[in-house]
């Protein structure tokens, strides 16, 4: 078996069309899910073209996971909003909402940090694993 180099023009072309995709996310819709799906699938292609193995597989997944919680999260929010909409006679307590409209840290805030720290370290450790 011969190792064998990529001609010159392929990776020549590889490599424009890697930059080139890093660009068009900017041109896309911008709705949430449309904007996300071209960001990663625009970043995709220099990702592939620095990955040796299994790591396209990782990205997919990470991309996918990325996605659904942003559109959880996305949920939560509507689904808190119409609720507010709804119920006006709360307690202050319950409301906590301040004349100003801030409001107090709740134990459910938590959760977007806590999201961000654990797909952050599977990111940075997942591929390494196996």
């Amino acid at each position: 078996m011969q190792n064998q180099e990529l001609h010159i023009l392929h990776q020549f072309l590889s490599w424009l069309i890697a930059g080139s995709s890093m660009i068009l996310p900017l041109f896309s819709e911008n709705t949430l899910l449309s904007r996300l799906t071209s960001i990663f699938l625009g970043f995709a292609p220099p990702f592939l073209l620095l990955s040796i193995g299994y790591e396209a597989v990782f990205y997919g997944a990470l991309s996918l996971a990325l996605i659904a919680g942003l559109l959880f999260e996305n949920t939560l929010l509507y689904l808190s909003k119409t609720e507010k909409n709804t119920v006006s006679n709360m307690s202050m307590v319950e409301n906590a909402v301040l004349e100003t409209d801030d409001r107090y840290l709740r134990l459910s805030d938590v959760r977007i940090p806590l999201i961000f720290m654990v797909l952050f370290n599977v990111a940075f450790f997942g591929t390494g694993v196996l």
